[in-house]
């Protein structure tokens, strides 16, 4: 079997600094790979048998706290940092599990 390489850029000094868009598609009824009976993957599945080598720039901030709450339909938030941030950046916000 020949196993192959998923790459973005050329090493930790020639990173990838473009946007790289990886979309998984299928159709509800297609068949089902089950990796792990636990996990519901569906056909959407991007399963690495090989090489997966990605290189990109890294901002100063990978990850914050909010500062304060923030509320459904909130247009603005606060965060401890924002160094190495630049407009048009993709956040994601994750749930803390707290209830004010």
């Amino acid at each position: 079997m020949r196993l192959g390489t998923l790459q973005a850029g050329n090493g930790p000094n020639s990173p990838y600094s473009g946007k790289a868009t990886i979309q998984l598609v299928g159709v509800v009824n297609d068949p089902s790979l089950v990796i792990d009976p636990y996990i519901d993957a569906s056909n959407n599945v991007l399963a690495v048998t090989g090489q997966l080598n990605i290189y990109a720039p890294q901002p100063a901030t990978v990850w914050t706290k909010l500062t304060a709450f923030a509320n459904t339909g909130d247009t603005t938030i606060q965060v401890i940092s924002t160094a190495g941030w630049a407009a048009g950046d993709e956040l994601v916000i994750g749930p803390s599990g707290r209830i004010p």
